[in-house]
């Protein structure tokens, strides 16, 4: 069996033999956890219950456990101090991941002393092509989609044009919005 399996597995059987006991506050503390459901408003002896009757696999593959303990800590302070009561934490579940920002060299070719790169963009960002013979070239807020952009030779990059040496060239996509991934870079290497 997977990994996955086992405790996937686990989780289901605690979940059929748990529903006849519908009754068992231990139960529904539990079940509320792992539905991402707020488990405030029991007292301290139900979440010592929910501890008591948490399977282990619900303990090693969700944060149960610890909420439940920062539940019962919140009740014996309500009970302390009723004008202080804090509301036990909710599960959050993690929303879908962003999209890194990818830029694609699709074409590069030579015309005059510059070299044509057409580059297919994921996001709106800015573009900074660079290289060996090449002049820096940056264009800031361009669309998604496709673009052909015209960077300049330098004497060097004119000198290996006329010897045909291949010329690296360097794309870089700079997304202003995904500060995870400030940037998506692709290489393409075109004969001059």
């Amino acid at each position: 069996m997977g990994k996955g399996l086992v405790p996937a597995l686990g989780l289901a059987l605690f979940f059929a033999l748990a529903a006849p006991a519908a009754a068992d506050v231990g139960a529904t503390i539990i079940s509320k956890c792992t539905h991402g459901q707020s488990i405030a408003g029991f007292s301290q002896q139900d979440y010592e219950r929910a501890l008591q009757e948490l399977p282990k696999e619900v303990e090693e593959y969700s944060n149960c456990g610890s909420l439940i303990r920062q539940a019962q800590l919140a009740a014996s302070q309500a009970q302390q101090a009723p004008s202080q009561a804090q509301q036990a934490p909710i599960v959050k579940i993690p929303g879908p991941t962003p999209v890194k920002p990818t830029v694609k060299v699709i074409k590069a070719q030579l015309s005059g002393n510059a070299l044509l790169v057409t580059v297919k963009l994921s996001q709106k960002g800015t573009v900074r092509i660079s290289g060996t013979g090449l002049r820096t070239t940056i264009k800031k807020n361009l669309a998604a989609g496709s673009h052909r952009i015209r960077v300049p030779l330098t004497k060097s990059g004119v000198a290996a044009r006329k010897h045909r040496r291949k010329l690296i060239v360097h794309v870089a996509l700079t997304v202003a919005s995904a500060a995870s991934w400030p940037r998506a870079c692709a290489s393409n290497g075109p004969r001059a």
